[in-house]
C-alpha cells in the first residue's frame, strides 16, 4: 500500500484487525482510517488482506506413477 506524507507523518506501522474476517472476506484500502497527515495513493478499493483457504502437497502424491492429467494432481486442501 502506497502512501504520501511528510517525513515526519511517516508511520512506523499501519495496524490492521484480521481477527474478525470470515472466509473470503477482504479488507480494502477504504477500510482504514483516513486522516489529513497521510493521502492513500493506493485505490481506495484495493485489496491489502483476504482469507483463502491454504492448499499442501501430500507426501504420496504421483506414487502410482502415472500421471492423472489434472494441474492439481497430488494437491488437497487443508483440513487441519
Amino acid at each position: 500500500m502506497e502512501i504520501a506524507c511528510l517525513p515526519a507523518d511517516i508511520p512506523g506501522h499501519i495496524d490492521v484487525d484480521v481477527s474478525e474476517l470470515a472466509m473470503h472476506q477482504v479488507i480494502r484500502v477504504n477500510g482504514f482510517a483516513h486522516s489529513d497527515k497521510i493521502k492513500y495513493l493506493t485505490p481506495e478499493d484495493a485489496t491489502v488482506a483476504h482469507v483463502v483457504h491454504i492448499r499442501e502437497k501430500c507426501c504420496d502424491a504421483g506414487s502410482s506413477g502415472g500421471s492423472s492429467g489434472s494441474s492439481d494432481a497430488g494437491w488437497s486442501n487443508c483440513t487441519g
